[in-house]
């Protein structure tokens, strides 16, 4: 008979199995969405995206708490462009006691064509590369659940082995999420723990030999 925590290991293992093979044909299935969208966005008409917006924000800088002088704005019109998309903005600054009160108005105009389309094109084909970095996880974490599911011990080779493949196989998606500027440093800590586990379990794996050829 197995022991009682080995069963509950084996039953966890199974559960994770299925619940990361849904997981991984959702990511797969919006991967594959995000390319046709894509796709279907590079043949659309010049003309068939069109939009434009405005937004406005305020500072408000305290003379009491701060060296207010030291901070200088540029009062003039400017703009810049990013494919094709232009970008005007407007800053216009009043004093009111002791505060320096900036107004920012930003004008989106020009947002029309291939500057739109190359967008969002860029942003399906970015989120499908990161979908199937997810996707790449959820393969390897399916086949750790495989080894948990039918092992004898967590030590086993073949359960140590499967969980290295998982743990490397966060770097990818670190990497992105890093290169994105989201959450990298909690994303790139946990792949750091997830990494030092599995060889936490190696070594354990190596004294559990030892022992057993000991005995």
């Amino acid at each position: 008979m197995k022991n009682e925590k080995i069963v509950k290991i084996n039953t966890i293992g199974k559960v994770s199995k299925i619940l990361s093979i849904i997981a991984r044909v959702a990511v797969l299935i919006a991967a594959v969405a995000m390319v046709v969208i894509g796709i279907g966005v590079i043949f659309l008409p010049g003309n068939a995206i069109q939009a434009s917006g405005t937004a406005q924000g305020q500072i408000i800088l305290d003379g009491n708490s701060l060296p207010v002088d030291l901070v200088k704005f540029d009062q003039s019109n400017s703009h810049f462009s990013v494919m094709g998309m232009k970008f005007d903005y407007v800053l216009t600054e009043t004093q009111s006691g002791s505060d320096r009160i900036i107004d920012i108005t930003a004008n989106a105009d020009n947002l029309t064509g291939e500057g739109v389309k190359l967008a969002i094109v860029f942003a399906c084909f970015g989120y499908a590369i990161m979908l199937v970095s997810v996707a790449i996880i959820f393969i390897f974490a399916t086949k750790l659940a495989k080894a948990l599911e039918k092992c004898e011990s967590p030590f086993e080779e073949n359960v140590i082995k499967a969980l290295k493949k998982f743990s490397f196989s966060l770097i990818p998606f670190g990497a992105i999420m890093l290169l994105r500027g989201v959450g990298s440093i909690p994303i790139a800590l946990v792949i750091l723990i997830v990494i030092l586990i599995s060889y936490c379990f190696s070594y354990g794996a190596q004294l559990q030999k030892e022992s057993d050829e000991t005995l």
